[in-house]
């Protein structure tokens, strides 16, 4: 689904990805884990080509979508957004979008910048999976939020996407709501990426500690 072919990235001298060779090629909920720097943003914003790789190819042979980043949509209303999408974006459900928007609570008739911080992260979710699509590329879903807004998004996620057909990469720290979430795991260390399974992380009592013992 997702093929990294001798992939790398370099900032001022420093090699953020590392030749990598990868292949994204099963379906579920895939966490992407690594420490602040490591490059998760990065390599999320190559395979959804936002961004260049210094040299390496990138394929991806199904329909994806990108949780935007806040920057890009922060003067416009929530359904003036939810039009643009519509507009763009033919796999678009836009009755789907709504009804998770009043699941939050959210005044559909507000822009986007006089939402809270969980707020804006709620709408960019919402309008990521509202699309109907083979993978889902998820930044940091649950960054600064608090708890009943993870759950939330944590209910989204399971309700509105059928795993067993799609591919879910999700980029993120939080290693509690991971836990719940993630099938597998893929950890970028060194500029290399390794996929752990389900065989090796139930190993350990929790994610967590497996996490301590890779890094």
């Amino acid at each position: 689904m997702i093929i990294l072919n001798n992939l790398s990235k370099i900032y001022s001298k420093k090699i953020i990805l590392d030749n990598i060779n990868f292949e994204f090629k099963n379906y579920g909920i895939v966490g992407l884990l690594g420490k602040n720097g490591a490059g998760k943003t990065t390599l999320l914003k190559i395979i959804s080509n936002l961004r260049k790789p210094t040299t390496g190819e990138v394929f991806v042979k199904n329909s994806f979508s990108m949780m935007p980043d806040v920057l890009e949509i922060y003067d416009y209303s929530i359904l003036e957004m939810a039009s643009l999408y519509q507009t763009f974006y033919k796999d678009f459900n836009y009755d789907l979008f709504i009804s998770i928007i009043n699941n939050g609570k959210i005044v559909k008739e507000k822009l986007f910048s006089t939402l809270s911080k969980g707020q804006q992260t709620y709408v960019c979710l919402a309008l990521t999976i509202s699309r109907d699509v083979d993978i889902y590329l998820l930044d940091e879903p649950f960054s600064g939020l608090d708890v009943i807004t993870r759950k939330e998004i944590i209910n989204n996620i399971i309700n509105n996407i059928n795993t067993l057909e799609k591919l879910v990469l999700i980029s993120s720290h939080d290693l509690n709501h991971l836990e719940r979430l993630a099938e597998n795991l893929v950890i970028l260390k060194d500029g290399k990426l390794k996929l752990y399974t389900y065989d090796d992380i139930s190993k350990y009592d929790t994610i967590k500690e497996f996490y301590k013992s890779i890094i």
